[in-house]
């Protein structure tokens, strides 16, 4: 969609179609004297294009944009700072977002593909715009507020930028009865404009079978696959895969769930619980992840979903003070404790926890072969086996084990 909306808005696919539909085929631009000058338009091959964002969407556009022989450029966090060298007709070089200001005068198309954060909003106001060369190109894939509303409606009405293709916007319909009746902002009307190609934010083809065949896979893949490592919190969200919603609560929770500081584990090293506890930092911040999901997405996300929260725990000798202490105030009252006992020892609980937790349940789950610490993969592959048909539980696993590595699919 990024490269199909860029090239209509270069070549000025929309403007032209008019003009010939009612037999005017001035746009095409061949001399003659007493017409007026051709309709502008921008030659791709050989041009730099600036593509903000290199993530999976990116990636992707970087990568047809050089394939058609232009000069990309391309902003990443992880990129080296300073100054970024010119590329290659073909070739595409990452610079650091701190350059943008520098960036931006060297690029005749500017492709955002950046997601909406507090950091983004807003990126691209009146200053940058006027960065861009006269007779620019802007392609926005990423999120409406990306760029200053106001800022970019008025470069493109004074002509300051040649064209723009925009998949996603300032106002969006509140419900399925306004779909045919909303406009895309509120302040400006950017449907009088001749020189914006509209889409309804539709670049990810939902609904078509390919697209959903392949989401589903995807999703399946994340929800079905959980990566087993030592002092990692695991969970596995087994969500009904027809869900609107499953998608957002997927992308939010996974690219959240390695935001916790490593700064910490040295201090959470002096407890002998310390993996649990980080473990529960984790789910802490998945629990803020459905949050902001929810505050984010509310009329995709109507109410609560009902789902069910269980805690599965490998054990084997450890302590077990943690639950009551760290575990059972962030637990919601009712949720589900599972106990997978590796040692033969059964767990002992205070009053507090088991009235807590409904059920708490203790699992035998010893494996003679590989010793008492050594069939984790196994307790949690006939767990997710075991419990599959519940499709509205949210299954956390809590894991302290200092040599497991493993991953586990069913």
């Amino acid at each position: 969609m990024a490269i199909a909306l860029g090239m209509a808005a270069a070549k000025q696919l929309l403007p032209a179609d008019r003009k010939l539909r009612k037999g005017d085929w001035s746009a095409r631009g061949l001399p003659s004297d007493g017409d007026p000058d051709p309709m502008m338009q921008l030659s791709l091959e050989g041009q730099t294009a600036l593509v903000l964002g290199y993530g999976e969407v990116g990636r992707r556009v970087s990568r047809v944009l050089a394939a058609m022989n232009m000069r990309v450029l391309a902003t990443r966090k992880t990129a080296a700072q300073g100054d970024a060298k010119s590329p290659e007709p073909g070739a595409v070089i990452l610079a650091h977002p701190s350059q943008l200001h520098q960036l931006l005068p060297r690029a005749q198309m500017l492709f955002i593909c950046l997601p909406d954060t507090a950091e983004t909003e807003g990126l691209i106001g009146e200053r940058e715009i006027s960065l861009l060369p006269p007779g620019s190109v802007i392609v926005n894939v990423g999120r409406g507020h990306v760029i200053n509303e106001e800022a970019f409606f008025s470069a493109l009405k004074s002509n300051h930028l040649l064209g723009a293709g925009v998949d996603c916007w300032y106002k969006y319909p509140a419900d399925a009865r306004s779909r045919s009746n909303t406009p895309v902002s509120a302040k400006f009307d950017f449907g009088g404009l001749d020189n914006i190609v509209m889409s309804p934010h539709r670049a990810g083809s939902v609904g078509l079978p390919a697209t959903e065949r392949y989401r589903m896979a995807a999703l399946a893949e994340l929800f079905n696959a959980p990566l087993l490592m030592a002092y990692l919190l695991v969970a596995e969200a087994k969500l009904p895969m027809g869900d609107e919603d499953a998608y957002t609560y997927s992308g939010i929770a996974m690219s959240m769930v390695d935001e916790l500081n490593e700064l910490v584990k040295p201090i959470l090293a002096e407890t002998s619980v310390w993996p649990y506890r980080e473990a529960i930092s984790r789910l802490q911040l998945t629990e803020n992840a459905a949050l902001q999901a929810r505050q984010s997405y509310p009329t995709l996300l109507g109410g609560p979903r009902g789902i069910t929260l269980e805690f599965v725990v490998v054990h084997c000798k450890e302590p077990l003070e943690w639950v009551e202490a760290d575990l059972l105030p962030i637990a919601p009252a009712g949720s589900q404790l599972t106990f997978y006992e590796k040692c033969g020892e059964e767990p002992k609980f205070s009053g507090a926890v088991t009235q807590h937790f409904a059920p708490v349940s203790i699992r035998s789950c010893r494996d003679p072969i590989d010793g008492p610490r050594g069939d984790e993969c196994l307790g949690y592959l006939a767990h997710i086996v075991s419990n599959y048909w519940n499709l509205a539980t949210f299954t956390v696993f809590l894991q302290e084990c200092g040599v497991c590595r493993c991953v586990v699919k069913c």
